[in-house]
């Protein structure tokens, strides 16, 4: 495994999240963020987004890592961890598009930060999950 290419891939990883916990929450631990459901309001505190992002991040890098490492086995496992991959890259891409006419439908034409950040976490992580699915593929 090359260690250059997995320094990038950590710090996309850092910047995707100081991105995405940024925008919603104005760069703010102290702060909380409101989510109304229907009739129904939840409270997130900041630091717990941040936990949640970084714990949800950390998760996907380290299952393309994984998948890597055991495409290096067989053809079989190569195979698999191609399939695995990108069906979850293309699944977040199809969430991408969910999430971007959602927005658009919600808010209509008053765009604002706080929006950009769901948007930006779900595209990162399709990229992280679609060009490992190409890395696996190069691999010998």
């Amino acid at each position: 495994m090359n260690k250059q290419i997995e320094i990038r891939w950590l710090v996309f990883l850092m910047a995707l999240c100081a991105i995405s916990f940024g925008l919603p929450t104005g760069f703010s631990l102290r702060g909380s963020m409101d989510i109304q459901v229907h009739d129904t309001y939840y409270v997130i505190e900041n630091i717990d987004l941040l936990s949640l992002l970084i714990l949800t991040i950390a998760t996907s890098y380290l299952l393309t890592v994984g998948l890597k490492i055991s495409a290096n086995v067989n053809s079989v496992l190569k195979f698999c961890s191609m399939v695995i991959t990108g069906l979850i890259g293309f699944g977040l891409c199809c969430l991408l598009v969910i999430v971007i006419t959602w927005i658009i439908i919600i808010t209509g034409s008053v765009w604002d930060l706080t929006g950009f950040g769901l948007i930006i976490l779900v595209s990162g992580l399709a990229v992280l999950f679609l060009l490992r699915t190409r890395e696996i593929r190069k691999n010998k």
